[in-house]
């Protein structure tokens, strides 16, 4: 008995059990035991599934997402193919183009920079213009898709029996299209509006400014060019002033300057009809080397441009704005000088030199301004006396140089800077600050406006002209018929619900509110952000309403169990099953 070991049963004995150990991972604490190797980690990766691969899981939440991206991936596809590609991609590429351009003028300009380097630039923007201009062509195709199935629209898809009663097709196309039109152009009325909204705010700004200046000290005495009167007088005068300005804002920007140009538009694009009418126009050789509908009206929306760019000019202009401009001139300017050409790059140079100090400077702007005059004179002489020199790069050179010294000569500031002018000598420091970026607030506005108008909304219209908006519609109705079919192959009615409110549906609204967005001319980031966030909203609001569609399933299926329906025999006897037979008991 003493040499005897007792056999300890674990089998139900705490200690014993906590005391097993069957492997060697048992030896580790429990977090280690959490630690997965390198095959484990390689295997735990994202995994794509077709729906048809995720509905073999049984896995709701799987098969949902599965079929969400078919669903982007369908309308995605279906853009690419009617649209060529974002438009958008095209505008990037040409301010790469422009950021290159510029590095390599600059380098002329001030002889520095490495010569292979500089080489390599201008290399790189030959080869970006080539890779530009087939890129624009592509959109030629597109226009060419748009175009044709406007075309078979507008012959009711081909039924020529039911054509004689109702054009039903083209009622379609023109109705769609008349949609999104109307969308762009109310967008384009709200960033007015908005511009508008800001210049309110402004005006309250400068009343409540001023009406503390006339509070302590009104009839202070101060001198503004020579002219002396009392800070009330001054105060009369600029709110004049501001009343002019909102008159000319509400001339060039109101409602009936925007009808009036929209309907400039309208008579520009109108002409792409006529001028597509047959489809053999794509058969040209400037179809491989630019975009056509574009080409067609350039000129028109140039003049378009133009017009309110003046507009914009009444209203605000400085010699900042002044000196950026000749700034993108003098670098046009550059492209037609050699390298070679030091006295001309130097004039060049000086030129440009001398619209920055102006800018700066504070005192001697009429002396700077002479130097810049003698200078563009300078320029004029050797570009006349230069035989080497092609006409068209002469002629260029000379037209450029004249309308850099008539915008210096003939320069005339805006009514803003005239306000602000008066108001620098009014207002303490911290007040003319406030009221100054108030102003420039209200420009920016209207500069983000005059954009919207004149370069976003023209190009839709183009767009829509040739039949943009009905091929925008097929990559919903595409994305609609990929979740019909794949909500065909689900088993069940609720696994039906539950994909659809949770993952079909939120699908389908985001790529609607993407299609909405770009009708109200949003920026491509802009335009995806607002429909992701779109697509989670829904899909937030799905989830709760899967959720309450189960509950109330469950609670009805509960309450039919616990008041089971009578079985009716062949006899028409009412079985009650819920009764117990006391007899036979």
């Amino acid at each position: 008995m003493i040499n005897s070991i007792p056999t300890i049963e674990t089998k139900h004995n705490a200690f014993g059990d906590m005391t097993k150990r069957t492997t060697p991972s048992d030896f580790w604490l429990a977090e280690n035991s959490k630690i997965k190797s390198k095959k484990d980690r390689k295997d735990n990766k994202i995994v794509i599934m077709t729906p048809e691969e995720a509905r073999a899981t049984k896995n709701i939440k799987l098969i949902g997402l599965s079929i969400a991206g078919a669903m982007v991936l369908t309308a995605a596809g279906l853009f690419f193919f009617l649209k060529g590609g974002s438009k958008g991609l095209s505008s990037n590429f040409k301010k790469l183009r422009n950021y290159l351009e510029s590095k390599v003028q600059n380098a002329k300009l001030n002889k520095s920079g490495n010569d292979l380097v500089t080489k390599a630039y201008a290399l790189l923007i030959k080869n970006l213009d080539k890779a530009l201009q087939k890129f624009e062509a592509v959109n030629n195709f597109t226009t060419f898709k748009d175009l044709l199935f406007k075309k078979i629209m507008y012959s009711n898809f081909g039924f020529k029996k039911f054509a004689s009663k109702s054009n039903w097709g083209a009622k379609i196309h023109s109705g769609v299209t008349r949609v999104f039109e109307k969308i762009g152009r109310q967008s384009v009325v709200n960033s007015y509006q908005k511009t508008a909204g800001i210049m309110t705010e402004r005006k309250l700004l400068c009343a409540q400014i001023e009406k503390d200046i006339l509070a302590k000290n009104p009839y202070d005495i101060v001198e503004i060019n020579g002219i002396r009167r009392t800070k009330a007088q001054w105060l009369m005068q600029i709110s004049k002033m501001n009343d002019e300005l909102s008159k000319n804002y509400n001339l060039h920007f109101g409602t009936s300057a925007l009808t009036g140009r929209y309907l400039k538009i309208k008579k520009t694009t109108d002409g792409l009809n006529s001028y597509f009418e047959n489809l053999g126009t794509f058969l040209s050789k400037n179809t491989l080397n630019s975009f056509v509908s574009d080409s067609f009206i350039y000129s028109d929306k140039l003049k378009i441009q133009n017009a309110v760019k003046g507009f914009r000019k009444n209203l605000s202009y400085s010699i900042s704005d002044m000196a950026k401009e000749s700034e993108d001139k003098v670098m046009q300017m550059t492209q037609s000088v050699n390298y070679k050409d030091v006295d001309k790059l130097n004039i060049l140079n000086s030129i440009r030199t001398g619209f920055k100090t102006l800018v700066k400077s504070k005192t001697n702007k009429n002396e700077i301004t002479q130097k810049i005059l003698g200078d563009i004179d300078t320029f004029n002489k050797l570009v006349k006396s230069d035989s080497s020199l092609g006409k068209k790069d002469t002629d260029l050179l000379l037209s450029s140089a004249d309308e850099l010294k008539k915008s210096l000569s003939e320069f005339k500031q805006g009514k803003v800077e005239d306000i602000l002018s008066l108001y620098k000598h009014l207002l303490s420091p911290d007040d003319y600050y406030r009221v100054e970026k108030s102003y420039k607030n209200s420009i920016k506005s209207l500069d983000k406006s005059i954009n919207i108008e004149t370069e976003e909304f023209i190009s839709k219209v183009r767009d829509l002209t040739t039949g943009g908006a009905p091929t925008d519609i097929l990559t919903v109705l595409g994305s609609f018929a990929t979740l019909s079919y794949q909500l065909g192959k689900s088993d069940n009615n609720d696994e039906r619900a539950s994909i659809s409110l949770k993952y079909g549906i939120p699908a389908l609204a985001g790529i609607g509110v993407s299609l909405y967005c770009n009708a109200k001319l949003f920026a491509g980031t802009k335009s995806m952000l607002v429909a992701s966030i779109s697509g989670l909203i829904v899909n937030q609001i799905g989830s709760w309403a899967d959720k309450m569609l189960k509950k109330h399933k469950a609670a009805k299926l509960s309450a039919n169990n616990q008041n089971p329906q009578p079985v009716q025999n062949s006899n028409s006897d009412v079985l009650d099953l819920t009764k117990i037979d006391t007899k036979s008991a």
